[in-house]
């Protein structure tokens, strides 16, 4: 594979699919791989890539991305963000697997659920090489005290899918009461969305940062990441959490990496245990490695072969 055409946004703003398409972009970077990110100017320049990356979450973006992808490239990939896809398996879901060459998947369900396309693989968002060294020198986050168990909670914006909430902060918030006393819940909210229902409750339990904050460095100084999601693909963020040795504590609505800790998804006594058992083990086994890009261009050049 000589030439990489990805169909997607770079951040800003940060977000899930954004920082996946950072991380492939420079991934492909550090291997010498020739590599673009779509614009209007890629149709009038008459070059032909080898692979055409597609990497949206709406399905009309999706579909004017192979239609364009026929045009650009020799081969269309596509990586379905989120647990979703194919799920009540529509006709623009039928149309899109018919018409790309090969499916990246970033979870189980996702890769079972689309088993007639033959050519597919389950690959994490993020690739090692595309991921940037922590700055040590950067001052502290968080006025820590002695004593206190800091657990993580983040939520890119208040957002709702099929009526359900997605990143499951309310299922958090409700359980504020019930956590010990020596429990503070960092809950990053970017957008502030959730302001007014911070404002409801009355704990000196919650630490509420309503701004961006440079996440990597607010993991290395907390001591669980938790994700307690209705809907997920393979969120970038446990994988960084795991990479700095963080534990992470997930909800089970899908299959995660095995160094997660699941709770049964919507059970508050689960969680809480769970939560319990994680904040107090001092002997957590994590052996997790990022994957490397050699993965992907491996299975990319299997497809440019067929």
């Amino acid at each position: 594979m000589k030439s990489v055409l990805i169909f997607g946004s770079l951040p800003p703003p940060i977000g899930g699919v954004r920082t996946s398409v950072l991380n492939l972009k420079k991934s492909l970077d550090s291997v010498n791989i020739d590599n673009q990110i779509f614009s209007i100017k890629n149709i009038f320049l008459f070059k032909r890539f080898d692979i055409g990356h597609i990497n949206f979450t709406k399905k009309w973006k999706i579909v004017v991305a192979i239609l364009l992808g026929k045009l650009l490239c020799k081969k269309i990939i596509l990586t379905p963000h989120g647990e979703t896809f194919y799920k009540h398996k529509r006709y623009i879901d039928k149309f899109i697997l018919h018409f790309i060459d090969a499916l990246i998947a970033l979870n189980d369900e996702v890769f079972e659920r689309c088993h007639s396309k033959v050519n597919r693989i389950k690959l994490p968002p993020v690739f090692i090489e595309g991921l940037q060294d922590l700055d040590k020198s950067k001052a502290s986050i968080l006025d820590r005290k002695d004593g206190e168990k800091y657990i993580l909670l983040y939520a890119y914006g208040k957002v709702f899918e099929e009526e359900i909430e997605v990143y499951g902060c309310q299922f958090i918030l409700n359980l504020i009461k019930e956590m010990p006393s020596d429990y503070r819940l960092v809950f990053v909210d970017p957008k502030g969305e959730y302001a007014s229902d911070i404002d409801l409750i009355d704990s000196k339990k919650i630490v509420y940062l309503n701004k961006y904050v440079d996440f990597k460095q607010l993991l290395l100084e907390v001591d669980i990441y938790i994700r307690p999601t209705n809907f997920d693909g393979n969120s970038i963020a446990t994988l960084e959490a795991l990479g700095l040795g963080v534990p992470v504590l997930a909800s089970d609505i899908v299959q995660r990496d095995c160094n997660v800790t699941l709770y049964k998804t919507g059970s508050e006594s689960d969680f809480l245990t769970k939560l319990e058992k994680l904040l107090r083990d001092e002997n957590i086994d994590n052996n997790f490695k990022h994957k490397s890009i050699v993965e992907y261009i491996t299975f990319c050049n299997k497809i440019i072969n067929k």
